[in-house]
């Protein structure tokens, strides 16, 4: 459930984009130059810090909504899961463990967590386009 950034194949430059496609296999994502780890202080959201918004994408687990940071606009993703059992829960939690170590320019941000309706909900950047 990692979101990754896309990369537009409709614009061409001649400098190279950051998130290379899948046709180029010039970066290994097994190296560990590919990713490096972020130490930084990550966000508890409270459910009145956000204005939730329109839905950006469905799943079998759960959906992603666009959110707006109430005090500063800053858009964000909130991903929240449908069914919260043990097992969702422990995927979850791996996802969010990922997220906060990985800080690389095809993978969107991790920026926190948000504890809404008894449920956690993962909260990412949120990219346009």
């Amino acid at each position: 459930f990692i979101f990754l950034r896309h990369s537009p194949s409709r614009r061409r430059s001649k400098s190279p984009s950051p998130c290379p496609s899948t046709r180029q296999k010039s970066m290994d994502l097994n190296r560990s130059q590919s990713f490096s780890t972020r130490q930084q202080d990550h966000r508890a959201f409270r459910a009145t810090d956000l204005l939730i918004g329109e839905v950006l994408g469905q799943g079998f687990f759960g959906q992603a909504l666009k959110a707006t940071h109430r005090v500063t606009g800053e858009q964000m993703v909130l991903k929240e899961l449908h069914n919260f059992d043990e097992d969702a829960q422990k995927s979850f939690l791996r996802e969010v463990s990922m997220l906060r170590s990985l800080s690389h320019p095809c993978v969107l941000k991790f920026l926190g967590v948000l504890y809404r309706e008894k449920k956690l909900n993962l909260v990412t950047e949120f990219i346009d386009g």
